[in-house]
């Protein structure tokens, strides 16, 4: 109905929320000061803990389909890049994706955890493209969709057959769906 039943965590400047795939907690990205870390909320106990305390900017959480991990964003190394880290925060964020000459930032996971979709942009002769990341097996990213426009915000249909994403190929930025083909 639209209707506030309530709020979860302290006030702040949040964005990119993500709700995890059981609905307990929100991973959020917070600017705290000259800061942005990812912050945890847990919505029924109401309490906010700090996700990850790194310099640089941490956004863009997305969440593993088991609710084990979870995928960001940073620039800590100069460049975004993707880390992940268990959500559970017992070890420390490991970076998924080391291509010096280009940004990413995640979009999405297979439904089953095998694929890690993203947002690649900075290599030359295109600009903002959808590529895929092996979570088993080969650790290293290759293109779904790259032409010489933007796309991003890759989204995965729940029965794995779909992708979802913006492109600006007409001259505004629109959404797409095509058949996403892959056995995950």
């Amino acid at each position: 109905t639209g209707k506030d039943v309530g709020r979860v965590g302290e006030p702040g400047d949040y964005d990119a929320v993500a709700i995890s795939p059981d609905g307990t907690r929100v991973a959020a990205s917070r600017i705290d000061g000259a800061n942005k870390d990812l912050w945890l909320l847990d919505i029924s106990r109401n309490t906010s803990t700090r996700f990850t305390s790194d310099p640089g900017a941490d956004a863009a959480p997305v969440w593993a389909p088991d609710g084990s991990r979870i995928a960001f964003v940073s620039n800590r190394a100069g460049v975004n890049k993707i880390y992940l880290k268990p959500s559970n925060g017992t070890a420390p964020e490991e970076p998924v994706t080391a291509l010096n000459r280009a940004a990413d930032a995640p979009s999405d996971w297979s439904h089953d955890g095998r694929l890690l979709l993203f947002t690649r942009t900075g290599l030359a002769k295109t600009r903002a493209d959808i590529w895929e990341l092996s979570m088993s097996g080969s650790a290293t990213p290759t293109p779904v969709i790259q032409t010489p426009f933007n796309e991003g915000r890759a989204q995965i249909s729940p029965d794995n057959h779909w992708l979802a994403y913006d492109s600006d190929e007409s001259g505004k930025t629109e959404v797409y769906v095509q058949p996403f083909g892959r056995d995950v």
